[in-house]
């Protein structure tokens, strides 16, 4: 396939990372549990542990930090921006400004969250605060943007992602990567449920280490699409030891049905 736009020929995938190809995106879904107990399995790979709240219908949420410094003319984060859906499964975002541990609500109501991330922010560069996305009147988490060892992430790794409206979700590329300070292991699935069905393992990464363990996994590009409305999510099934670290990506193309 010749790109007359291009002296060299691009493939696929090169179209789409040089936005050739009109309603074609690349997604990230990026998880990361920096405290996986054996007490506690099954967990998500997601900030805030335990099995992530997916909600039967969509929501009004509210934004809050752990930190006064996170706020309109703070030091830390301002201003943060959420990608969701709403309750037909459509794309929607807003960007609120953070009033420090003062909650403030959102405009729009989500059935599910993609993306939360800090737009703006002060001296410091990075969120001072944990900045939390929760349901309603201080209810359950949705969406954490963390801080680790003193520095904000300034976005949230929440290994959950749901795809839009109209949209079919291609894989290009997995990763799972474990820290541990003792000998350990741990099982994680790529688990996916489609619209009105049950949950299913996907994929299986194995992890046995001292210290750190990654796996990468390069699917078949355009292998097994996963349709409108699918629900993704990486989950610990097995840990032999506490305070793992788990970190998990996924990344891919966003294409029309």
């Amino acid at each position: 396939m010749v790109d007359y736009a291009s002296p060299l020929p691009l493939n696929l995938p090169e179209k789409i990372f040089h936005n050739r190809l009109p309603g074609w995106s690349i997604f990230i879904m990026n998880g990361n549990n920096d405290d996986l107990d054996t007490a506690a399995i099954p967990e998500d790979i997601w900030e805030a542990g335990g099995i992530y709240p997916l909600q039967a219908t969509a929501q009004l949420l509210e934004i809050v930090s752990s930190s006064a410094a996170d706020a309109a003319a703070g030091l830390g984060a301002r201003t943060v921006k959420i990608t969701g859906l709403n309750a037909l499964y459509e794309v929607i975002t807003e960007t609120l400004t953070l009033n420090g541990v003062t909650a403030v609500a959102t405009v729009n109501a989500y059935l599910r969250i993609n993306e939360f991330k800090v737009v703006t922010v002060g001296a410091t560069g990075y969120n001072v605060g944990t900045v939390t996305l929760r349901l309603a009147s201080a209810g359950v988490s949705q969406s954490v943007i963390g801080v680790a060892t003193g520095l904000g992430d300034g976005v949230a790794h929440t290994g959950v992602y749901t795809v839009p409206l109209g949209l079919k979700a291609y894989p290009l590329m997995m990763t799972v990567s474990l820290l541990n300070e003792v000998p350990g292991s741990a099982l994680v699935h790529l688990r996916v449920k489609e619209f009105n069905t049950s949950w299913f393992v996907r994929r299986q990464f194995g992890l046995n280490s001292t210290g750190g363990s990654n796996v990468l996994f390069n699917p078949p590009f355009f292998t097994n699409p996963f349709p409108e409305k699918t629900d993704l999510k990486f989950t610990a099934v097995t840990s032999t030891a506490n305070n793992m670290g788990i970190s998990a990506t996924l990344v891919g193309y966003l294409g029309p049905m």
